[in-house]
């Protein structure tokens, strides 16, 4: 394995973000990916995996989007215009970065995460971007709540958008989303909880983004990039036909589909998290 630096970074342009990189010690320039994390999250879901393919000859990068992790804004709001902007400021500073080769760049997205890399690449056809990975993609978020989480849902956003749009305060509702719900591993659901990756609260102005427009098939037809959809056969948030719809939807003429029997949703930190790291570097190595 070879060395690594980690470097602690700020994307100072508000809201400021936070984010580490992980960079090879010899050598001059380096292909790079960008790790963009899922709902309520943080760039901690990641666990080692960063590290490793870092070891491997890529400068990885992650970062918290605002409101998440260590990164400023109201916490756990995501707007649908924030959302696109933290990415694509995200994938900006990494290409100024003089160790890292910006026309060799790889996206990897987790859950929500993917929803952010999809809509970059149908906005901007970046060819800069040569691959991506879209670890349990969501389709819709308003298909993995039940009528009754809705309806609250609905109804408390009705209350507190006047608040907000008046007043800037956030009403927040508990995220139902725990470790154990992410991870069938024993030992990464200790590890999650110890380390809180996952919020306790959300904002209800989500539900504008979140339930009523974010839809990643829709996303998915505009993207060509090469990609590799991967999933958790026990993945107890997201069905993987849900994951398949988004895949299937990919315009795309060079894509995996890759199902790990042994993993739940957070594949990365999971029980095959071996499997899946050295599935991930086979695919880099190959394009």
């Amino acid at each position: 394995m070879a060395k690594i630096e980690t470097i602690e970074i700020t994307i100072q342009e508000k809201p400021e973000l936070n984010g580490k990189i992980y960079k090879p010690v010899n050598g001059s320039k380096f292909p790079a990916i960008l790790f963009s994390h899922g709902l309520a999250s943080c760039q901690e879901e990641f666990s080692e995996t960063p590290k490793i393919i870092a070891q491997k000859g890529y400068v990885c990068m992650t970062f918290d989007y605002s409101g998440h992790g260590k990164s400023k804004g109201p916490i756990g709001y995501i707007t649908e215009n924030g959302h696109l902007f933290d990415i694509k400021r995200a994938i900006e500073f990494l290409k100024t970065q003089s160790f890292v080769k910006k026309e060799k760049l790889h996206l990897l997205g987790h859950s929500l995460g993917t929803t952010a890399i999809l809509r970059y690449l149908g906005e901007t056809n970046d060819n800069d971007i040569v691959s991506i990975i879209l670890a349990a993609p969501i389709k819709r978020l308003s298909l993995n709540i039940s009528f009754h989480e809705h309806f609250l849902y609905w109804l408390i956003s009705n209350i507190g958008k006047p608040i907000h749009d008046f007043s800037g305060f956030h009403i927040y509702i508990p995220y139902s989303v725990k470790p154990k719900d992410i991870y069938i591993d024993t030992d990464a659901i200790q590890k999650a909880n110890k380390n809180k990756i996952l919020l306790d609260y959300i904002s209800v102005n989500n539900y504008e983004y979140l339930i009523k427009k974010l839809d990643n098939v829709e996303y998915a037809k505009k993207v060509n990039t090469p990609v590799m959809v991967i999933v958790g056969e026990k993945d107890k948030l997201i069905l993987n036909s849900q994951s398949k719809d988004v895949y299937d939807s990919l315009s795309s003429t060079v894509k995996k589909w890759k199902v790990f029997n042994n993993s739940g949703h957070s594949l990365l930190g999971d029980q095959e998290k071996e499997k899946v790291i050295e599935t991930i570097l086979e695919w880099l190595e190959k394009q």
